[in-house]
């Protein structure tokens, strides 16, 4: 007797992907990033032999975008995507090439409000390497306002720009900017979290004018606007320790209760996306 075998069966090709494949975003070197529109951000004081940096510039994307047609469906996901890795850069302390690759969903989709919106928070929140350009960071976050207006984090971070760039003895009258009011009429639940989160930059530019019992005083106000603990109040444990020994004239940082390295500024907006 014999037995008949069935033929082994053919796997069938895979189907061509639709959109296109990105990079991941753990393989990017900084060598191998285009620098297209830049500005050139001066380095730190302190930092006399660091070399300028060079990041892409907000107002050549509005430009571009000034004359870009609306992007299609398959450019919308690869934005979307490439948004991601940025965040994903900056979240692992890459700062420079995450700037970069918001700047690179942008162009993939000029609509893409959250890149907007987190190119505008990384540029007036980052402080290692010098990146801060809050003149910058208001015009993208004017341009995520201008395409969604309902979302409370990015009024509350346009107002903080804005805070920055004010003059030094108005700073704290800037949470009565229309950025700010607006930002909690969205969601007066998160009065609280915003309140926070502003105080928290005004006591960072009192630190960094070297106004340090101002700073201080500023960082106890952001904890008593909302005594949850998180990276936040790590950071404010450790200035509060550098602004109480500098403004008793030491240079030291006694006083640290803890090291809040690796605590990043853009992973909390994205818990708050809508």
């Amino acid at each position: 007797m014999s037995l008949k075998l069935p033929e082994p069966m053919i796997a069938a090709a895979a189907a061509p992907s639709l959109y296109p494949e990105l990079p991941d975003a753990r393989a990017f070197e900084p060598e191998t990033l285009s620098m297209r529109s830049m500005i050139r951000v001066e380095p730190m004081a302190n930092s006399v032999d660091e070399p300028l940096v060079e990041l892409p510039s907000v107002r050549a994307l509005q430009a571009q975008c000034a004359n870009h047609a609306a992007a299609k469906p398959q450019e919308m996901l690869a934005s979307n995507r490439t948004e991601s890795d940025a965040t994903l850069l900056f979240n692992n302390n890459r700062p420079i090439q995450a700037v970069e690759k918001y700047a690179q969903a942008i162009e993939q989709n000029c609509g893409n409000v959250f890149a907007w919106a987190n190119l505008g928070v990384l540029l007036v929140l980052s402080t290692e390497p010098p990146l801060r350009s809050a003149d910058e960071a208001q015009l993208a976050l004017q341009m995520a306002v201008k395409l969604n207006d309902k979302i409370d984090w990015i009024h509350n971070n346009l107002c903080i720009a804005r805070a920055w760039l004010a003059p030094l003895e108005s700073v704290e009258k800037m949470i009565s900017d229309e950025a700010c009011t607006t930002a909690r009429g969205l969601n007066p639940a998160n009065k609280v979290i915003l309140d926070k989160q502003f105080y928290l930059a005004v006591a960072e530019r009192y630190f960094v004018e070297g106004q340090y019992a101002q700073a201080a005083s500023t960082y106890q106000i952001a904890v008593s606007a909302d005594r949850k603990r998180d990276c936040n109040t790590s950071k404010v444990h450790r200035q509060t320790g550098i602004v109480g020994s500098r403004a008793r004239g030491g240079g030291g940082e006694g006083g640290s209760l803890c090291d809040f390295a690796g605590c990043r500024g853009i992973a909390r907006w994205e818990d708050q996306r809508v």
